[in-house]
């Protein structure tokens, strides 16, 4: 005789199967993130890891474009792969520290100078800084300039970034040349000092603006590492805001020291020794 087997209980029959619990992948760091969440942690240990900023703008807006890749900064999985460093990026640092460095020493040599005997007017003084502050602008926010000029002007090669820091690091060499030798004579807008002097030593037996030639040199070494057509156009601005100053001291140093200063005009150039 068969033995009848027990019917489930309706309370068994209504239990609830238990759920299988997915298990997320585990991040390097310990925790456990879905993709997106993955994704936002890179990028903030990356921002995190090559954040700075200095004169010309942070590591991120001056991270070369090589080989026809995005400027953004690399988004990296793990802790270990953030704290890793390419040649392009170290180039960046280098750039920007350059910069930094320049600006202190800029500032703080500013003190001590020659009390004003003479200033330029407002409207004189507008007519370079405008051009002068957009292109610091465009050199630190690239994208501003649109999707047009934030394109890449050139793929080139991973050593265009080296080449880069090496002029601005000649450039801004030579400025600090040229500021030594100006000493107390020196003013950020056109300024005649009291007891002012007709310097020829160093770089001014070369060129008679040989900071503006510096820094205009260092700025194309800016544009090599960045390559972009709004690097371009900063470029440009600073130069023609170079220009006009350049006008308006030489008519300040014409009045002041006659033909010393125009027998000085004639055996040396402006910008660029031998040239102009």
């Amino acid at each position: 005789m068969a033995v009848p087997q027990p019917r489930a209980s309706s309370t068994a029959a209504s239990r609830p199967r238990p759920c299988r619990i997915r298990r997320l992948p585990i991040h390097p760091s310990g925790s456990t993130l879905r993709p997106a969440a993955r994704q936002r942690q890179a990028r903030d240990t990356a921002a995190h890891y090559t954040g700075i900023t200095a004169f010309l703008g942070s590591a991120k807006a001056w991270a070369p474009r090589a080989r026809g890749r995005s400027t953004r900064l690399r988004r990296p999985a793990s802790m270990a792969a953030a704290r890793g460093m390419t040649a392009e990026d170290a180039m960046a640092f280098v750039i920007t520290g350059l910069w930094a460095a320049w600006l202190v020493y800029w500032y703080v040599a500013a003190f001590g100078t020659k009390p004003a005997q003479r200033r330029e007017s407002g409207a004189s003084r507008v007519s370079h800084i405008v051009p002068l502050v957009l292109a610091v602008v465009l050199f630190n926010r690239p994208g501003m300039a649109g999707p047009a000029l934030g394109a890449p002007i050139l793929a080139y090669a991973g050593s265009f970034p080296i080449i880069g820091a090496l002029l601005v690091a000649a450039g801004l060499g030579f400025a600090v040349w040229a500021r030594v030798h100006l000493a107390g004579n020196w003013s950020g807008t056109v300024t005649l000092k009291q007891d002012h002097e007709l310097v020829r030593s160093g770089p001014y037996a070369l060129v008679r603006h040989p900071i503006y030639t510096g820094v205009l040199l260092a700025a194309i070494g800016t544009v090599v590492a960045i390559d972009r057509w709004s690097a371009l156009v900063a470029l440009a601005l600073m130069a023609a805001a170079f220009l006009r100053k350049i006008v308006i001291e030489e008519r300040f140093m014409a009045e002041a020291f006659g033909p010393a200063y125009a027998d000085y005009s004639r055996g040396t150039a402006r910008l660029v020794p031998y040239l102009w």
